[in-house]
């Protein structure tokens, strides 16, 4: 990481590429917190129970072993459905992950807002635009809009404290 620009405007630029393992943890991250996702992961175990207790409800055995078969149930219908949908996003999506590793990235963080640039492409953000400013275990995100976001591994850092300077910096900027 580089700071550049003078006191009064600070610039940090970050050179970085992204693994494999950095954007599908990115995907497994933000996907679940999605208000969709969690909208139909709910009717999915809504329909899946019904299912299930439809199913063993007129079973001559205790309630204790119908919660219990009908829970086998709801698992059994969501390993079907999401080990087959798993299976196909990969394929889909895997060969565009796999590109996007091989490209190197600078991502610059200034007063003025985020700009991310690859061989390809320079995609920029003003603060305003920027949702949210997400600090984790290994990565710094700023999203700007609720499935995606500038990404920043902490290992494009030097040192913890350089990450920690990042995410202040871009914090402060998003709340002002």
């Amino acid at each position: 990481m580089r700071v550049e620009g003078s006191i009064l405007e600070p610039r940090f630029t970050i050179s970085l590429r992204y693994s494999l393992g950095d954007l599908l943890w990115f995907n497994l991250y933000t996907i679940p917190r999605l208000r969709t996702s969690q909208v139909m992961t709910a009717i999915c175990t809504l329909v899946f129970a019904g299912l299930g207790w439809a199913t063993v409800r007129s079973l001559s055995a205790t309630l204790l072993e119908k919660l219990v078969v009908a829970s086998v149930v709801v698992v059994a219908m969501w390993l079907v459905t999401l080990l087959p949908t798993t299976l196909v996003c990969l394929a889909v999506y895997l060969p565009r992950l796999v590109a996007a590793t091989r490209k190197e990235r600078r991502l610059t963080v200034s007063a003025t807002g985020v700009i991310e640039e690859d061989s390809d492409c320079r995609h920029e953000t003003a603060w305003r635009g920027v949702q949210r400013v997400v600090r984790i275990r290994s990565a710094v995100l700023i999203y700007f809009s609720d499935r995606c976001a500038y990404l920043v591994p902490k290992r494009a850092f030097r040192s913890r404290e350089e990450a920690e300077a990042f995410y202040r910096y871009a914090k402060a900027q998003k709340d002002l």
